[in-house]
């Protein structure tokens, strides 16, 4: 046992989307400026006792996705950066939907990879558990399993209607066991707690990714549209900076493309076909 602890329906989809990257962005805000570290957030909960709050100062942000699974082929033109916290609903809605797709219709077509960074908000005590046994999957059988694995932490919650779930040991144990990972390392290395300085790493990089346009639904038309990123420069809040970090989960870069929240599928279409038809 581990330590304890289209038109109408695209309107809809887009409306239940609105609500969804509000409710991760009010989210986010409890989060931020609790502390005084270089990000300003707090990364620790007591629930498991996971505080990834000082190694914050220790590790270098892993800006290059150099110890990241990646899905798909290396070598696809297009490259989707995922900055997700596996215990937020809104991100297991991003999951069950366009995920799916995007998976289906660009990455098992060698038109996209996809790189999973970790961003665990410190209200969700079994965030950072949920990341750690990823990489504890990948370490034994590599970023198939490692993907095989974000599928299960996922799935294993039930839909995203259900809100925020427990991610529990025996979850965790359940998914282990269907993948065929039952070896004592893997225990190990979730009980030791292994990668919390790569998902640290992770969690820093977050506050450098950059991003030089949007992709994001017109709330009065339904179109979708890819738009400049606003920067304090730019933007009628002095210090707004949407084109710098990450500030709601998920947010996800298709290369250098922001798209933030679970928005629909069609927004990652145009955002990718952007790309691939440069």
């Amino acid at each position: 046992m581990f330590k304890k602890e289209a038109n109408l329906g695209l309107i809809a989809t887009i409306v239940a989307c609105t609500i969804l990257i509000s409710g991760s962005i009010i989210f986010l805000g409890v989060q931020l400026g609790k502390s005084g570290s270089s990000t300003g957030a707090e990364v620790s909960n007591t629930g498991r006792n996971d505080d990834l709050q000082p190694l914050l100062n220790t590790v270098t942000a892993d800006t290059e996705n150099k110890d990241d699974a990646i899905l798909g082929d290396p070598e696809a033109p297009v490259t989707i950066v995922e900055y997700s916290d596996y215990q937020c609903p809104f991100c297991r809605s991003y999951f069950e939907n366009a995920y799916q797709q995007i998976v289906t219709e660009y990455v098992d077509k060698g038109l996209v990879k996809v790189i999973f960074k970790d961003y665990p908000l410190n209200f969700h005590q079994d965030a950072i558990f949920a990341a750690n046994a990823s990489e504890c999957a990948r370490k034994e059988g590599g970023d198939k399993m490692y993907y095989a694995f974000h599928d299960g932490i996922f799935q294993a919650q039930g839909p995203a209607s259900n809100g925020t779930v427990s991610i529990t040991d025996e979850m965790v144990e359940g998914i282990a066991k269907d993948l065929k990972i039952n070896s004592r390392e893997f225990r190990t290395c979730v009980e030791d707690k292994e990668f919390h300085s790569e998902i640290a790493a992770d969690f820093l990089a977050a506050t450098e990714a950059r991003a030089a346009r949007v992709a994001e639904v017109d709330q009065v038309t339904g179109e979708v549209k890819i738009r400049e990123a606003l920067t304090a420069e730019t933007a009628s809040e002095p210090q707004f900076q949407e084109a710098v970090g990450v500030n709601a989960t998920p947010t996800l870069f298709v290369n250098d493309i922001k798209v933030i929240g679970a928005q629909p599928f069609e927004v990652f279409q145009a955002a990718i076909d952007a790309e691939l038809n440069k």
